[in-house]
């Protein structure tokens, strides 16, 4: 991992990190070098724990040509094996920096099959995605 995209991670972990914090969650954040299922795991409500939540924080800006955001298909699969490693849906939280905004959602939504047609104007084709 180089020094940029280490620094864009630990600046995001820290606005989602406010983000929960600001709304009284209890999360507990990984500080490992090596790789980790999740980034965050924590309770939503003290007084219940079935409100439990894993978070996977992403530093990535919207593509430029199509109004969404992603990761590597690596990182897909990784996640995807994490939920059934250990039966929780990870919320995925992008932090923008060009736009300004923090957006995610949780695994199982993003995947969900979505038509785009990027520009209509130029005749270019519907992609459905994920693939």
């Amino acid at each position: 991992m180089n020094q940029t995209s280490f620094n864009k991670g630990a600046i995001g972990q820290r606005i989602v990190e406010k983000y929960f914090a600001d709304r009284k969650a209890i999360m507990y954040w990984t500080n490992e070098d090596r790789s980790h299922p999740f980034d965050a795991i924590g309770l939503l409500n003290w007084n219940n724990y079935a409100d439990q939540l894993a978070v996977e924080v992403k530093a990535k800006s919207a593509r430029t040509k199509y109004p969404d955001t992603g990761f590597d298909v690596d990182q897909w699969h990784r996640l995807q094996q994490a939920r059934r490693d250990y039966q929780h849906d990870p919320f995925v939280a992008f932090v923008d920096e060009f736009i300004g905004q923090v957006y995610g959602n949780y695994l199982s939504i993003l995947e969900r099959k979505r038509g785009l047609i990027p520009n209509y104007t130029f005749g270019e084709p519907t992609y459905t995605y994920p693939s």
